[in-house]
């Protein structure tokens, strides 16, 4: 062995000891210094995760509040609701009878009306009044004792129409209801009315709603006219149809024909109800177009030859 060479040391026990003890206090100082550099962006997720749940749950519970406050109202408006449709119903039978009264009272209003038509415009003049008392006397001459007291006379409040256009009608008011009745009575005896040369016809003043309903009965009635079949408009649309012997009997199949018959000139369904006395009841309903609700009118109908109106 050379002279320069060191000594080896001699290992001990206790120096193993100590220098195994000091590698793991190395290794474990390294350890941990890894592990908490990498265990940090966790521990920061986990923290920022716990203050977002921390957040969430104030939210969720402000969310629940806020809902318990919400369905609390929802249940007040229903509450409200119901009340306002209970008004509402109420409302609407009141005002469905409101419109029948005021109805009744503008057909009493007119129930002393007549309208006439058929004057060319201006023919009466300045005074209608008058125009009106001369042309009734002059017609009713033999019917009237004396001329005819009317309230007042005007041409139906409508703008003035073009010279090839249908005049308006007079509207006369009588002051005596038995006198209007005289004259309408003579107007249903004379088909043929004229004056000066111009063909007039006299008619109840019926107020807009039984006019309309009066008026969804034209095709039927000019139906009826062609077959030869009596008939007659009762207050306030009722149609009467009678046969030319005058019975009253009436069946079933008649009814069926009838209302055949009857739809074929509308142009649209009707329906028919037979009641169970001799005479039918018929309760004609006309489908609603889209510019009109549906409307139902009645007609009591005594036919018993009602084939007869199928032949054309």
């Amino acid at each position: 062995m050379a002279e320069n060479e060191p000594e080896p040391a001699h290992l001990t026990i206790e120096s193993l000891v100590k220098e195994l003890e000091r590698f793991r206090k190395d290794m474990t100082g390294e350890f941990v210094a890894l592990l908490n550099s990498s265990l940090e962006p966790i521990r920061s997720s986990i923290e920022s995760i716990g203050t977002t749940l921390t957040t969430q749950a104030v939210t969720i519970s402000e969310m629940e509040s806020g809902l318990s406050d919400h369905s609390d109202r929802i249940a007040q408006l229903e509450h409200d609701v119901s009340a306002v449709q209970s008004k509402l119903t109420t409302m609407e039978k009141e005002n469905t009878a409101l419109k029948a009264s005021v109805e009744d009272l503008i057909s009493r209003s007119k129930r002393q009306n007549i309208r006439v038509v058929g004057l060319p415009e201006g023919l009466e003049g300045k005074n209608a009044r008058e125009f009106m008392i001369n042309l009734l006397s002059e017609l009713l001459s033999d019917s009237l004792t004396e001329p005819p007291e009317l309230d007042r006379a005007h041409r139906s409040l409508r703008p003035r129409p073009r010279t090839e256009e249908s005049p308006r009608p007079l509207i006369i008011r009588f002051h005596r209801y038995i006198v209007k009745e005289t004259v309408m009575n003579w107007a249903k005896s004379h088909k043929v009315m004229s004056y000066k040369g111009h063909k007039i016809k006299m008619y109840e003043d019926f107020s807009a709603e039984v006019a309309k309903k009066r008026a969804a009965f034209n095709k039927v009635k000019s139906l009826l006219y062609q077959k030869e079949v009596r008939f007659g408009m009762l207050y306030p649309a009722r149609l009467r149809a009678q046969d030319d012997d005058g019975s009253k009997d009436d069946t079933a199949g008649h009814t069926r024909l009838l209302v055949r018959s009857l739809t074929s000139v509308v142009g649209s369904p009707l329906t028919a109800r037979t009641s169970a006395s001799e005479s039918c009841l018929y309760q004609v309903g006309l489908p609603a177009s889209s510019s009109a609700r549906r409307q139902e009118v009645k007609s009591t109908c005594h036919v018993t030859k009602a084939d007869t109106l199928l032949s054309s």
